[in-house]
């Protein structure tokens, strides 16, 4: 794999979750995410800040107004009762303990900056305590990672949990498009940064309709509740009521208490997990079987945590997704067998280049990640934690066919500075046509079909250059260790 060239800027929005998924299909204008503050700080505008160490919500500016709203009460009471657990997540020093998080998952700790960033916007908003959103998005992002929805690619996107915070884009885009006026885009959903911040906004707005009057008045355990289950759980949740394995709540009630038990630092509960779907199984199968000289059988579970990672990517199903990692891994390094490249300094599982700064890279973009490049030739899971990642990176700016082609090749930037645009080096170097029509071969052979729509082109074997329709003729261009035999 070349070098990569500097990472590729989308100025999006920032996005939000929720419980049962809707019909109601918000409009997709996208507006970037410049625009996006620039129109909420418009909304904002005449906003009284309260001070949250004092446990005040923002007071209504209209004198006459005897009855307090609901909002403003469940603010006030919200601080309150989060000052007098302050010691759940905060450390000695008072600042916000990320640590739990990251000590339960590692890969928490590349949410963290998005989760910082959004905060003050949510305490300008609401006067919330900014420790009180990231105790609550931190819990909701570190209870899901490992275990991410499916998405299934022959149902409707806006049903299904989506992002970091694993809401539905049904429920939850109206809230954030009526916040603040204006239309969003369904895709911009699943962006990290995006996710997180609608994600807050959603559990905010729930104040203004959770009416705390039931035997538990613990108001974070609440807007779990309206995250996961709407108002119906919130009735149960509220009351203490007991839920049984055949409510029809049962599965929004675990992910609940899952949420619940890490925000309070309680031990897991023995939840349902999620079984392996059984395509999945069937790719794991035939890989094992077609190419047994690999490594594959030993790193199933690695490769399952990858799947769960990058669910739904490129529109992909689970067993595309794993078709897509172990077809690369066989075209890069025979499944794990052929770990350094003397020639080029690639290494590991998905040849990276150390020299390009790819690990520096992963280093820098994943907090508490120092890994080296002996870890990536040497330790197979972490060769293919990065090696996926590096695969996946762009996968929010470039489809599939283009996020192949920039793995193998890379590419630069020209132009001016302020008309820069980047220029893919596929095609420029002598083994990128036969890279891509191996990789073609492999899935294919996994899949039964060219559900990737690679097919095969035009390509340079030994210095000799080859129609496409040669490439199945002859088994060396495919690769003896690669070819299926009848």
């Amino acid at each position: 794999m070349d070098n990569l060239p500097t990472e590729i800027q989308q100025d999006t929005i920032a996005q939000v979750p929720q419980n049962e998924p809707s019909s109601e299909k918000p409009s997709e204008k996208i507006y970037d995410r410049r625009n996006f503050l620039k129109m909420a700080g418009t909304t904002l505008a005449g906003a009284a800040l309260a001070s949250f160490a004092s446990g005040c919500a923002p007071k209504k500016k209209y004198e006459g107004e005897q009855k307090e709203n609901p909002l403003e009460k469940n603010i006030r009471d919200l601080n309150g009762q989060f000052h007098t657990k302050e010691s759940l997540h905060l450390n000695t020093d008072g600042i916000f303990n990320y640590e739990k998080y990251t000590q339960q998952n590692p890969d928490f700790g590349i949410y963290k900056q998005h989760i910082e960033t959004h905060v003050s916007d949510i305490y300008k908003q609401y006067g919330l305590n900014p420790n009180i959103m990231k105790a609550l998005s931190s819990s909701i992002i570190c209870s899901h990672l490992g275990h991410w929805e499916r998405i299934d690619s022959n149902k409707d996107l806006l049903n299904q949990r989506v992002g970091p915070m694993q809401f539905y884009s049904s429920n939850v885009l109206p809230i954030v498009e009526k916040h603040f006026n204006m239309t969003i885009s369904i895709d911009e959903a699943k962006l990290d940064q995006n996710n997180i911040y609608f994600g807050m906004i959603s559990l905010a707005e729930s104040l203004k309709k959770i009416e705390n009057t039931g035997k538990n008045n613990d108001l974070m355990s609440l807007m779990l509740a309206d995250y996961y289950g709407g108002s119906s759980l919130v009735g149960l949740i509220k009351n203490n009521q007991e839920i049984d394995e055949n409510h029809y709540l049962k599965s929004n009630y675990d992910l609940y208490r899952r949420t619940l038990n890490l925000l309070n630092g309680t031990p897991s509960e023995n939840l349902e997990t999620v079984e392996r779907v059984p395509q999945v199984k069937e790719i794991w199968n035939k890989a094992n079987e077609l190419w047994p000289h690999t490594k594959f059988k030993d790193y199933e579970a690695d490769y399952q945590k990858q799947i769960e990672k990058y669910s739904g990517s490129f529109g992909l199903s689970d067993s595309q997704l794993l078709t897509l990692f172990l077809s690369v891994a066989l075209v890069e390094s025979q499944g794990g067998n052929e770990k350094k490249n003397t020639s080029s300094g690639a290494i590991g599982w998905y040849q990276i280049i150390p020299a390009a700064g790819h690990i520096k890279e992963y280093n820098d973009t994943h907090p508490g990640k120092n890994y080296t490049e002996y870890d990536i030739e040497n330790n197979d899971s972490i060769s293919i934690e990065v090696g996926v990642w590096s695969l996946m990176k762009y996968r929010y700016n470039l489809n599939l066919e283009w996020s192949l082609k920039f793995f193998k090749a890379g590419g630069h930037w020209e132009g001016p500075e302020k008309e820069r645009y980047l220029v893919f080096d596929f095609g420029k170097h002598y083994d990128d046509a036969l890279w891509w029509n191996r990789v073609s071969y492999c899935s294919q052979q996994l899949l039964g079909n060219d559900n990737f729509n690679m097919g095969y082109i035009d390509y340079i074997y030994d210095g000799i250059e080859y129609k496409s329709s040669n490439f199945l003729q002859n088994s060396n261009h495919i690769h003896p260790l690669l070819e299926v035999k009848d």
